[in-house]
């Protein structure tokens, strides 16, 4: 199965787009103040007018640095879950983000996110980081429990007000 993965490149900007946007209308919950800080949600739960403009940007940016990977997992030829890494280096000692984990519905409980999400892990980890952090939408439990198998726990609650 590891060899359906591989890095995203330009020629999946849409699919991975398409993808996202599709998961963040469906489960508004997944929706975290990354999403929202980028203009790709709105508080309410909802996706901003130009939120698939939004994320465009951003994946195109993940996918040509240095500092970021996106890794995608293929069937057939078609794209069915995708994780992207990044390496925080603002200030301090850098240290590695899960910025993304995604897999199609009917394609979860079938070991494929936890391919992918080592895939980034590693990749980071082959980068010298030796933290790593990660959000999360406050109700996507599912995804809480999965990172927390792994070995992260909850640090900060994040609040908002407009």
């Amino acid at each position: 199965m590891e060899k359906n993965i591989r890095k995203a490149n330009l020629n999946d900007i849409e699919v991975l787009t398409t993808l996202f946007i599709n998961n963040l209308e469906k489960h508004p919950e997944y929706i975290s103040h990354g999403e929202m800080q980028m203009g790709v949600a709105l508080a309410n739960g909802t996706v901003a007018p130009q939120g698939s403009a939004q994320w465009k940007k951003y994946i195109i940016q993940k996918i040509e640095s240095k500092d970021s990977a996106v890794f995608v997992y293929e069937d057939n030829n078609q794209i069915i879950g995708f994780t992207v890494v990044e390496i925080d280096n603002d200030d301090g000692d850098p240290f590695g983000v899960i910025c993304d984990l995604y897999v199609l519905p009917d394609s979860r409980t079938k070991g494929l996110g936890s391919l992918l999400f080592n895939t980034g892990m590693n990749w980071l980890s082959d980068k010298g980081m030796k933290e790593f952090y990660l959000e999360s939408g406050k109700d996507n439990h599912s995804a809480h429990e999965f990172f927390e198998r792994r070995g992260f726990k909850m640090i900060s609650h994040i609040y908002y007000k407009s």
